[in-house]
């Protein structure tokens, strides 16, 4: 199963990345990838517990928590979603490195359907996630140290 990994190191405190990662009102500010999210049952992030999320490319996907253990990992697996995965799981992981800095680190995973060209498809989705990935990375990392450190709101 291919995966993509990006991680980042933030001068904020890796618990409170993490409260901004999950404050899905925040999320929309920061993450370049959404245009829109909800809970499809219950409110707000927990195992067992479904989102539904709208790229600015318009693929939607519904997703579950899968593993949630505040404040260092979330782990998410697709329920349903575009057609060209078979499966797809993702996990943020929030490791303190000293009282106010953080590193982040995202990892997806995934296959594809039969019908695409392996190995061809998996470098071109590959690809695709690492540049998408670190665009996240680097948006939560600039609203964190915006936010969360001296100037911002801490």
């Amino acid at each position: 199963m291919p995966h993509v990994t990006v991680e980042t190191l933030v001068a904020a405190a890796a618990e409170d990345v993490f409260a901004v990662s999950q404050d899905y009102d925040a999320r929309l500010e920061w993450d370049p990838f959404l245009r829109d999210l909800r809970f499809v049952n219950g409110s707000g992030p927990g195992i067992g517990r479904r989102v539904w999320v709208k790229a600015r490319s318009g693929i939607e996907m519904t997703a579950e928590y899968v593993v949630y253990r505040s404040p260092e990992l979330v782990g998410v697996k697709m329920i349903d979603g575009p057609a060209i995965f078979r499966t797809f799981g993702a996990t943020w992981r929030f490791t303190p490195e000293g009282a106010s800095r953080s590193r982040i680190t995202f990892q997806y995973s995934f296959t594809l359907k039969r019908w695409t060209l392996p190995p061809i498809s998996h470098r071109i989705a590959e690809w695709i996630f690492r540049r998408d990935m670190r665009k996240r990375i680097e948006a939560l990392r600039r609203y964190a140290e915006q936010r969360l450190t001296i100037g911002g709101q801490s």
